[in-house]
């Protein structure tokens, strides 16, 4: 993984260790998501350029996503081995709750 997305993948981690989901917070509300905003400025994991001559924008989030596909990747494997739950279970429940109420 390049540095860049390490560095990314730990701002990921800090997001969730700063939520309090006894105060309803979660990763994605409250502070968590400024804060991160600016930490992936803040490494350049983001990049936005614009073409002078058509005004086209690029975004580049690679070094985003990808972390974050590796992340997830290791957090069900770590509900595979160690509370027996396939990585199939998993993934349907995610999609479950992602379209629940509860998100």
């Amino acid at each position: 993984m390049p540095e860049l997305g390490r560095q990314a993948a730990h701002v990921l981690v800090d997001m969730v260790s700063v939520s309090d989901p006894g105060l309803g917070d979660s990763p994605g509300s409250g502070s968590a998501v400024p804060l991160a905003a600016r930490r992936f400025n803040e490494i350049e994991a983001v990049s936005l350029t614009v073409n002078d001559e058509t005004e086209a924008t690029h975004l580049d989030m690679s070094y985003v996503l990808g972390p974050t596909a590796v992340l997830i990747t290791w957090l069900v494997r770590q509900l595979e081995l160690h509370a027996g739950v396939r990585q199939e279970t998993v993934l349907v429940a995610a999609r479950e709750f992602l379209d629940s109420e509860d998100t």
